[in-house]
């Protein structure tokens, strides 16, 4: 028979096992492989609310189920969770700029709040310098523009993004990095209310990390904005 220690030191053990699996990585299948112009080694997540990427392109494109915050009847929520991924350039190759851009649905009944937030670090693996750090930027975009957090009744689409300049860096070029990206929805609400804010694009993936490589972020952020004129006149 057990002592009243050895199961209190049983009992520990087993809380400790079970908040390690709870609090276990989430690998990406595949956890590597490679673009045009770099590979990648050892992407996962620390819940696997982003799920697992596909590459198209340069980009990772992620199509989560279920990152999706609820609040209801006064009941807070949180959803968070973290992506991470090192980044490797091919000889004669260097990165330029990191993009992440996210879309997603909200919802407020009665009164509430919900907020997307997050940041975006790139660490540098081989020359000895700070991070680079920027924070995602989101607000609703229908049906009228909102920055957040949103407390506004009614129900629409929001968006976010983060850049990262790389060519705006004093310094050697950008060849090797990991890449760290945190992201949390939360949405609260008060009694006989409720709230919702998820990171869901029906038919379509609705989280992109875009990687470029030369000739660099200026004329990127041209074509980028090139396309989305081209696709405001088509609608």
């Amino acid at each position: 028979m057990l002592s009243r220690v050895q199961l209190i030191v049983a009992g520990v053990g087993a809380l400790a096992g079970l908040a390690a699996n709870t609090n276990a990585q989430v690998n990406w299948v595949p956890s590597f492989g490679s673009g045009s112009f770099f590979s990648y080694a050892g992407g996962f997540s620390d819940n696997g609310f982003f799920g697992n990427p596909t590459l198209v392109g340069d980009s990772f494109q992620f199509t989560p189920a279920s990152f999706i915050a609820n609040s209801v009847n006064g009941v807070g929520d949180v959803k968070a969770d973290r992506i991470q991924v090192d980044l490797t350039a091919n000889p004669g190759q260097r990165f330029t700029m990191i993009k992440i851009t996210e879309f997603g649905g909200w919802g407020i009944t009665g009164i509430g709040t919900v907020r997307a937030f997050g940041s975006l670090n790139l660490i540098d693996m081989i020359n000895v310098r700070p991070p680079a750090i920027t924070a995602l930027v989101a607000g609703a975009t229908t049906p009228v523009p909102l920055p957040m957090p949103i407390s506004t009744p009614g129900s629409g689409l929001w968006s976010g993004s983060a850049i990262i300049d790389l060519t705006q860096i004093v310094g050697a070029d950008w060849t090797k990095l990991r890449l760290v990206f945190s992201n949390t929805l939360q949405a609260t609400s008060t009694a006989g209310s409720a709230s919702t804010i998820d990171k869901k694009i029906v038919g379509g993936p609705s989280i992109f990390v875009d990687i470029f490589p030369s000739p660099g972020a200026a004329s990127v952020l041209a074509m980028g904005g090139l396309i989305a004129a081209r696709r405001r006149r088509a609608i």
